[in-house]
């Protein structure tokens, strides 16, 4: 089955357990407050198809981060890409040595008081406790121009 065929089971209430880990999780982050509504929206209210789903979801993290990133789709599985425009992670072992290639840089987390900084955690993570700052990490560490 095509990936863009592939519709959302709603016989469980899947998508309000996500909601409620993240407002659990990032409810005291400084920014939460800033994004909780359009992520709420987004979350609560998923179109049909997965694709669109995690398309939307892409879009309005690049969107809330004031990221200037284009999404482009193909039409076709695309099994080699060009490493001059893209970074291929499709492979775990490409992903995971990708990661400990990065140098992270530490800002204060939800749980700061608790634990340790938790590198590479996740850019919800980032959004949450850096907001609009988030850019500037991404750009400091040399994920972003």
């Amino acid at each position: 089955m095509p990936v863009h065929e592939v519709e959302i089971a709603f016989d469980m209430p899947w998508h309000k357990k996500h909601w409620q880990a993240i407002r659990s999780a990032y409810g005291s982050a400084p920014f939460f407050e800033h994004y909780e509504m359009q992520i709420k929206d987004t979350l609560l209210n998923p179109p049909p198809l997965l694709f669109d789903f995690n398309l939307s979801l892409i879009q309005l993290l690049i969107k809330l981060s004031g990221l200037e990133i284009q999404v482009s789709l193909t039409d076709t599985f695309e099994k080699e890409y060009d490493p001059a425009l893209y970074l291929d992670l499709r492979a775990a072992k490409k992903y995971q040595d990708y990661k400990s290639s990065i140098s992270f840089p530490s800002y204060e987390q939800v749980f700061s008081d608790k634990f340790e900084f938790q590198a590479g955690l996740s850019f919800l993570d980032m959004l949450m406790c850096q907001g609009p700052y988030a850019k500037r990490v991404l750009v400091g560490m040399g994920a972003i121009k």
